[in-house]
């Protein structure tokens, strides 16, 4: 084969490799999304922030692998790498992340809560203390006024 044919070989490979990993970088998205709400202008602003990394990435691929040169091939090859991810990966890896990542939340806030405990105690005391202060003079300042 001749070195030319094996450059963009590599290339369109490199450009499948592109379509699979800004899919998985969408996944961790849907998965940031699964485990906190999100609103619509969130959505939105996330989206359109993942898209313009997304497009300057490739730009950056295209620049420094084929000198900037957009050829049908390599779209094709990035349509292919994010089919084929989001086809046989996508689904998995977004559940299985999506319930580790619940579940972890889930422990620390549990931690956080019992290592909490004490200082809202402390709080509720305080905040009973001065609720029958506040109650006295409120007492003495109607009574004044009578």
């Amino acid at each position: 084969m001749s070195e030319s044919i094996v450059k963009e070989a590599v290339f369109l490979l490199h450009c499948i490799s592109v379509g699979v990993l800004i899919t998985f970088a969408y996944d961790l998205l849907l998965v940031c999304r699964n485990c906190f709400r999100h609103g619509r202008i969130l959505v939105s602003i996330e989206d359109f922030l993942y898209w313009a990394v997304c497009a300057i990435f490739i730009f950056l691929v295209l620049y420094c692998e084929n000198d900037g040169i957009l050829r049908g091939y390599c779209i094709i090859g990035a349509a292919i790498g994010m089919m084929f991810y989001k086809k046989f990966f996508s689904p998995y890896i977004v559940h299985f992340m999506s319930t580790v990542f619940k579940k972890a939340i889930h422990v620390v806030g549990w931690i956080l809560r019992k290592l909490m405990f004490p200082f809202r105690m402390l709080f509720l005391g305080i905040r009973k203390g001065l609720t029958k202060i506040c109650h006295i003079f409120t007492k003495k300042k109607k009574e004044a006024v009578k």
